[in-house]
């Protein structure tokens, strides 16, 4: 989920799809800020970290670790990063990821004023499991407001009606590099 911080007077949906279509790095470009919910071991940490670090470029990265997570505050150097000092417990089906990106939210506007988020800037939210495997600021610096999960996958999912009017999940589709459909392939014929 992408979250998009409001601008006193930028509030159109014309002013926000010219923003968006602004190259990374040019003046008034959005910034990208990441919430990751990170869990378990050390090693899992670390690689989901270094995953999103590379992959989501972000200006600040909030890590919060829950509280049967190991610590991994003094093995992380990154001056991106920014470790949460909270360390919240999270139980399957609840909603303390919710309050854990709260916290991480709250953490990153408490930084210094150059190095908060404002304006358009985008702020990324991940759980502790995510794997990327592309360049996401790109796409990260068009997002008008949020992502669904289509747009992290090079396969389409879509629902489909059946005769007796209860939906169920299509074959999935492959997408071509240009974004056009692929005829339904068997995901054991994609290399």
């Amino acid at each position: 989920m992408v979250l998009v911080l409001g601008d006193k007077g930028h509030n159109s949906d014309a002013a926000m799809h010219s923003l968006s279509q602004q190259p990374h790095g040019s003046k008034g470009s959005a910034e990208i800020y990441v919430s990751l919910a990170a869990f378990r071991s050390t090693k899992l940490i670390l690689a989901v970290l270094d995953n999103t670090l590379t992959y989501v470029q972000p200006k600040r990265l909030a890590l919060h670790t829950s509280a049967d997570s190991d610590d991994v505050a003094g093995i992380v150097s990154d001056p991106r990063v920014v470790h949460n000092p909270q360390h919240t417990a999270v139980r399957r089906h609840s909603s303390q990821p919710l309050a854990i990106h709260m916290s991480n939210f709250e953490l990153l506007l408490a930084l210094p004023s150059a190095e908060r988020p404002k304006g358009r800037d985008r702020i990324l939210l991940l759980p502790g499991n995510a794997v990327l495997f592309r360049d996401c600021a790109p796409m990260l610096h068009r997002a008008p407001m949020s992502l669904a999960h289509q747009h992290f996958t090079d396969v389409e999912f879509s629902m489909q009606s059946s005769s007796r009017g209860t939906a169920k999940w299509k074959e999935p589709c492959y997408l071509e590099n240009d974004g056009t459909r692929n005829a339904h392939v068997n995901r054991m014929q994609v290399q």
